[in-house]
């Protein structure tokens, strides 16, 4: 299910945020249940080193989970190499499974959405920049993932573009995404830059681009007293921030930007 927001008018103090400058937060909920937000990995539980940002896997402390990594806003060729193990733990999993794997930029004024294609500045009503517009000039990134043999699961892998500076002072990035993997890993190969299942020899989708059928919006609030984002659901308030006037929310759910 993907998260995203509607547009509204402003109510009582807390300015609602419009559908053409939401953040996009993608969560895939487990078939046959539902993923609690509680069991989502988040940089307040992460350890960061030579910019990749590793957490604990919950229901094994012995493994760990790659949730993000971290673009300087410059470099164009870019290779993450993802250890077998981190602090003694087995590395087994890039990507949240309940939100997949970020590439973070730098800057907070701008990002791209997948939802319309469109780049955006915060908290503005207009889109600044459409990438399909064969005028706006886009650098390209290549971006090479190399994993070890005990990487037993591969997230999608976002945003697909990037963006840097501000309305005044554009940059965007597309992302190109390649994959070499150990020839030991039991359940993942690679030809091309293109990581493939073992068990069936089918490629592995790794590009957030496409919307799921079955994404729902909820709507965000943006309180400029505190500086806090939040959204409800299920009849509990959620802060995308981390903090809820003033102080860290028991239901802290990252930022993530496709």
């Amino acid at each position: 299910m993907l998260i995203t927001t509607t547009r509204s008018d402003h109510l009582c103090g807390m300015k609602k945020i419009s559908v053409l400058c939401i953040l996009i937060f993608t969560l895939i909920f487990p078939a046959g249940g539902c993923f609690d937000l509680k069991d989502a990995y988040t940089l307040a539980d992460a350890t960061t080193v030579d910019d990749i940002s590793y957490c604990i896997k919950k229901d094994n402390d012995s493994e760990s989970v790659v949730i993000c990594s971290w673009w300087d806003g410059e470099a164009k060729e870019i290779v993450y190499e993802i250890p077998d193990t981190f602090e003694g733990r087995d590395v087994v999993w890039l990507g949240d499974k309940a939100s997949g794997f970020d590439i973070r930029q730098p800057s907070e004024y701008v990002f791209y959405d997948p939802d319309d294609g469109m780049i955006h500045q915060r908290y503005e009503d207009e889109p600044i920049a459409d990438v399909s517009d064969e005028s706006l000039e886009i650098t390209d990134i290549n971006v090479t993932f190399v994993l070890g043999e005990n990487i037993e699961y591969i997230g999608t892998v976002g945003p697909s573009y990037l963006a840097t500076g501000d309305k005044e002072d554009l940059s965007v990035y597309r992302v190109n995404l390649f994959f070499e993997i150990s020839d030991d890993n039991p359940v993942y190969y690679s030809r091309d830059g293109v990581p493939y299942l073992r068990s069936n020899d089918e490629p592995v989708c790794t590009a957030a681009t496409d919307l799921p059928d079955d994404s729902m919006s909820y709507e965000l609030s943006y309180n400029e007293d505190t500086g806090a984002t939040t959204f409800e659901l299920n009849g509990r308030t959620y802060s995308l921030f981390g903090e809820l006037n003033g102080d860290m929310n028991d239901d802290y759910m990252d930022e993530r930007i496709l």
